[in-house]
């Protein structure tokens, strides 16, 4: 109101105002009604709170193996539950966690600190604690729990690897008798076994996967950017022992590893096993088919190209479905390439997710009991979930070309072009240089060449 309409003295009845919104520093939007202004109380001055954010930058971010939750965490220390269907739906205060791991029943949470060597057990359904263990060198870097919920390793930052298990405490025993330990029921808890610092360079993937035909405990790699791949005895690692190695073994030189997942089931009805599919810095992906056998060596199964949207891929895992695995690079894109790796680009999927970087993509839940994608964006300060078409994906693998019409359009000029030419004659030249150039014989046009010159041909195509 202006001018004579405005009384001297304003009242309840004949203030007239839209209710206030403000925006708070831990990233809530509140509702308060002018109402509230003739309340004395503080408690009665409180507003209503329509919506709740992250206050800081998205430090990483777990999903529930069973249903539409996520836990985030910020770089201020504070975890929030997010209902995917909903928004978020409560928090907590800790400390600042670089990594988080459901169980695979999704009973507790590891939650692994940014800047001390601590792991925080929590329950997860009230995100209190169940359990703390202070016991790392360093800050952890990556967390991951085993497919049977009996185990969990971690990686630091000084490059150890740390097995824990849940058993019994062997503390807890020292000084019991016999008979006392008898007549006690026996206790449980997550136990330090020991780490192992087999990478002089940094880790660049921790993976879990299933048990071996031979045994029933699952299986622990690391992979470091030395270009060692290390399988850890999981089941011969204890207390008394500490962790040992199963194997260490040189898999990469030139290139450099940046992330490694397990491919369950790979190459469908006619090879049924399980492949560690090794992502380097050359947008490569190396499959590596690895043998329970402490005396069996790995072996390179075939070395494709793999996504080359933005940068190499950091993040890989499976994802429920058809033969999919979800990947990510360190900023914007993420996206699927499906099993088995052949190189073929139709069959790979990329997408900006982000406007910067991406610290966190992982399958969940979605609303509709569907499988979806989770990803935080870091800095931008949003989780976001994106629906995921299967079907689509598969046409857009059928629309690139059946054999060798996908691989054409990799070369430059498309087939019939230049370099698609050269590559012809140098098949044939290799196919004369195999019978002996001057060599009288009726020539044996088989369109195959050895193996020992496909080095030549390569090098003749201009890659070394």
């Amino acid at each position: 109101r202006t001018g004579k309409d405005v009384p001297a003295m304003l009242t309840a009845e004949n203030f007239d105002c839209e209710d206030f919104v403000f925006g708070t520093g831990s990233a809530q939007i509140v509702t308060a009604g002018t109402e509230l202004l003739q309340q004395l109380e503080m408690e009665d001055r409180r507003g209503t709170v329509v919506l709740s954010g992250f206050e800081g930058p998205i430090a990483s971010v777990a999903t529930h193996p069973a249903i539409p939750v996520a836990l985030a965490s910020t770089s201020t220390g504070r975890l929030h539950v997010a209902d995917l269907a909903g928004g978020v739906t409560g928090s907590r205060e800790l400390e600042p966690i670089s990594s988080m791991a459901y169980t695979p029943d999704g009973s507790l949470v590891m939650c692994g600190a940014a800047a001390a060597g601590t792991v925080h057990v929590l329950d997860a359904s009230t995100l209190e604690d169940v359990q703390s263990l202070s016991v790392l060198e360093g800050p952890v870097e990556r967390v991951e729990v085993s497919p049977d919920g009996q185990a969990f390793a971690t990686v630091d930052l000084t490059r150890a690897t740390t097995i824990f298990k849940f058993m019994e405490d062997p503390e807890a025993l020292v000084g019991v008798s016999l008979d006392q330990l008898e007549d006690e029921p026996k206790k449980k808890c997550w136990v330090f076994v020991g780490s192992y610092r087999a990478h002089y360079k940094p880790v660049s993937a921790l993976v879990w996967g299933a048990a071996a035909i031979a045994g029933d405990t699952p299986r622990l790699w690391t992979t470091g950017e030395d270009g060692f791949l290390v399988e850890y005895d999981v089941d011969g690692s204890s207390v008394e022992g500490g962790v040992q190695l199963k194997k260490r073994e040189r898999v990469l030189r030139a290139p450099i590893p940046t992330a490694a997942g397990i491919v369950p089931a790979y190459g469908g009805s006619y090879l049924k096993e399980d492949v560690l599919v090794l992502c380097n810095d050359q947008y490569k992906f190396k499959v590596q088919r690895v043998p329970d056998a402490a005396t069996e060596p790995s072996v390179c199964r075939k070395t494709v190209l793999g996504p080359t949207y933005g940068d190499p891929v950091t993040k890989l895992c499976a994802f429920p479905g058809d033969g999919y695995m979800l990947y990510a690079t360190p900023s914007k894109v993420m996206g699927l390439v499906k099993a088995p790796f052949d190189g073929n680009p139709s069959r790979c999927i990329g997408m900006i997710a982000h406007p910067g970087e991406i610290t966190a993509c992982t399958p969940a839940v979605g609303p509709d009991g569907a499988p979806c994608v989770v990803t935080a964006g870091g800095s931008d300060g949003t989780v976001m979930m994106w629906k995921v078409d299967l079907e689509n994906a598969d046409s857009r693998a059928k629309v690139g070309g059946d054999g060798m019409e996908p691989f054409y359009g990799m070369l430059a000029g498309g087939k019939g072009g230049t370099l698609h030419e050269e590559m012809v004659e140098y098949f044939y030249l290799a196919q004369l240089k195999a019978q002996g150039v001057s060599s009288v014989a009726e020539r044996q046009i088989t369109g195959k060449v050895p193996f020992d010159h496909t080095a030549s041909l390569l090098r003749a195509a201009g890659y070394y």
